[in-house]
């Protein structure tokens, strides 16, 4: 079912079109687009030209809308009378652009939309886990050809943002507007006599066809191996940091002042996901102004509202994700119970605190897979692996975990008054 994610003037942007590239010019294009239109039951349609040589796309409307607007109006209503299309609005925005669109409905879902040459090709609805995981892929040339990637969503990171003003701009040239009345008739007319002189049959044989296809896709969509290998191949890329890059981030944030104004230093806290280093600072005498002026020459703002003796500031991490490009490079998971277990007895005997290790989960997590409908061949298991210790041998335990840990998250504390601090390392073990 179609969906109106946006609402002006009693008119509505429709989502998830069905879409097919034209192949044919002149009359035989009006042929073609009668085709579709009986093969779907279409009642609305839209051609986007778009911009070059090529031929250009057919989208069609088949059945009512669902409403999912972001305006007050209410969650039910009649559906606009006047109906353009969301994804033509996109192609048009982008010009002659391979591109892929997020657009994040109210509900929560995702609708998807991909861009070739500046026509759509496709359009469904998706999770955001599902659409994340595609337009990293697309966007990356995973298939050969490499995508823009834009989103409605300013939260979305590695993207650009498209707004709804945007996509409105284009709309005049976007209608969705009935097939030609002329084309319905003939096609109205020629079933009338193809069953008139005994094309009964081949109307049933014609069912029957359509009954088997949509049983094959039903059983396609069922099986959980596609989804689930799209999300891997686009989640091994991002298992964590590289681990020299990492321990020189904590030796640069572990020498900065822990002394401040009157203020001292109490914790800093970094995360890879989020890209962001939270510091917290406890006040023996000073004010907050004072402590923020002085932090903004080391790149430091302050992050939520503070109290009378407790201060929190963010600094961005200037870390990039690594990983590996396909299952094999990972580390088999009997091996890595060995090599995970030699390094904890290590970790250990140095006097450490013992490691946590949580136990092994199928990874990623895809929504609507049950994990033991996959083969094992196929998967991938993660645990999280933390250690800590003193600030001081941050670099030797971080190096020495085993091959299938990936660090990214650290945590340093400094004890009171500044004289001494420790690191505490959060990451993952992926295995296959």
């Amino acid at each position: 079912m179609s969906i109106v994610v946006s609402t002006r003037n009693k008119a509505g942007l429709v989502g998830e079109l069905h879409w097919r590239r034209l192949t044919s010019s002149g009359g035989k294009r009006k042929a073609e687009i009668l085709a579709a239109v009986r093969e779907l039951g279409a009642r609305r349609i839209v051609v986007c030209s778009g911009t070059g040589e090529s031929m250009p796309a057919l989208g069609l409307y088949t059945t009512g809308v669902e409403l999912d607007l972001h305006d007050d109006e209410g969650p039910r209503q009649a559906a606009p009378k006047r109906l353009y299309s969301l994804a033509a609005a996109f192609a048009r925005f982008v010009g002659g652009a391979n591109a892929v669109l997020q657009h994040h409905l109210v509900d929560g879902r995702v609708l998807f939309v991909v861009v070739e040459g500046g026509r759509p090709t496709s359009e469904h609805i998706a999770s955001v886990d599902e659409a994340t995981a595609a337009a990293q892929r697309m966007a990356g040339g995973a298939d050969g050809v490499s995508y823009d990637r834009w989103s409605n969503n300013p939260d979305l990171l590695g993207g650009e943002l498209v707004g709804e003003e945007d996509l409105w701009g284009h709309t005049p040239q976007t209608a969705l507007v009935s097939p030609p009345i002329n084309l319905v008739a003939w096609v109205g007319g020629a079933l009338v006599i193809a069953l008139g002189i005994g094309g009964w049959v081949a109307y049933e044989q014609f069912i029957q066809e359509k009954k088997r296809q949509e049983l094959k896709r039903k059983q396609r969509e069922a099986d959980p191996r596609p989804r689930y290998q799209a999300a891997l191949t686009a989640a091994l890329p991002e298992l964590g940091a590289d681990r020299e890059q990492f321990v020189a981030a904590i030796k640069a944030l572990g020498s900065r002042r822990v002394m401040v104004q009157g203020w001292i230093l109490e914790e800093i806290a970094c995360s890879l996901r989020t890209k962001e280093c939270r510091w917290q600072w406890k006040r023996e005498v000073g004010t907050t102004s004072a402590l923020a002026a002085a932090l903004a020459t080391d790149g430091l703002v302050l992050r939520e509202q503070p109290s009378i003796d407790v201060a929190r500031f963010a600094s961005p991490l200037e870390l990039a994700w690594h990983g590996v490009t396909e299952r094999s490079a990972l580390t088999p998971v009997a091996d890595a119970e060995r090599q995970l277990i030699e390094v904890a007895q290590r970790w250990t005997n140095a006097e450490l605190s013992a490691p946590s290790i949580t136990a092994l989960q199928v990874w990623p997590k895809v929504p609507g897979i049950d994990p033991r409908k996959l083969p094992a061949d196929m998967l991938v298991h993660a645990r999280q692996v933390s250690v800590a210790g003193p600030l001081g041998l941050a670099g030797e335990l971080v190096r020495s975990a085993s091959a299938d840990v990936w660090w990214s998250e650290f945590r340093i504390q400094v004890a009171s008054g500044g004289t001494d601090a420790t690191i505490n390392l959060v990451g993952s073990s992926y295995v296959q």
